[in-house]
């Protein structure tokens, strides 16, 4: 995984799903779902390869990365959405 991938993050309580760009740190805007290489998922998930689980551990919680996502953000989105209301 490199700056510009996009990553589909699970919560480890709650199980929920969020996506975000791996970005540089003059690009990040959690808002718009751009978190920066140098954070603790960022430094977690450079450089692995696709599809392998990482865990991180953060602030807010721990997470795991289950896989890279494809497409636009905003699909990537939806489509963990749609899967979690099927």
């Amino acid at each position: 995984m490199s700056i510009g991938d996009r990553v589909v993050l699970e919560d480890a309580a709650t199980g929920e799903e969020m996506c975000y760009t791996i970005v540089s740190s003059r690009e990040v805007n959690a808002s718009q779902g751009k978190i920066s290489n140098v954070s603790p998922v960022g430094k977690a998930v450079l450089g692995k390869e696709q599809g392998r689980k990482v865990e991180v551990s953060t602030p807010s919680g721990k997470y795991t990365v289950p896989h890279k996502a494809r497409g636009t953000l905003e699909h990537c989105c939806v489509s963990h959405m749609m899967r979690a209301w099927v």
